[in-house]
């Protein structure tokens, strides 16, 4: 399956391969030596850095929106949580004077009770 290059790539090879050629002229061992230098300093370093920069990315940028959401989604859930427990306690509290009043038959009574 071919690999598809965009065009620092393609420029890139170019002028290692350029490069590697004018190594294997290099008369005696010293080919090997440029070689060396050509893959380890010139090309990651000159060519890919210098001459094609690629562009610095900032690893929370990226996902900086959906942590946001995650975390909204967090505390709606805690807050809606919270606030449902909160009514229910109050319901609860509510039913229970509600009976007691309902089981308070005597006019007196009530008006004293709820005063």
């Amino acid at each position: 399956m071919p690999t598809t290059l965009n065009f620092d790539q393609i420029v890139g090879e170019i002028l290692q391969n350029l490069l590697h050629e004018a190594a294997n002229l290099a008369p005696g061992g010293i080919g090997k030596v440029l070689h060396l230098i050509i893959d380890k300093l010139i090309v990651p370093d000159i060519i890919d850095g210098w001459l094609f920069p690629k562009p610095v990315t900032d690893d929370f940028k990226k996902f900086e929106e959906r942590i946001e959401k995650m975390i909204d989604k967090q505390v709606e859930a805690a807050v809606g949580q919270a606030t449902f427990d909160r009514v229910k306690t109050r319901l609860a509290g509510l039913g229970d004077a509600f009976k007691g009043f309902a089981n308070v038959v005597d006019f007196e009574e009530r008006r004293v009770r709820l005063g």
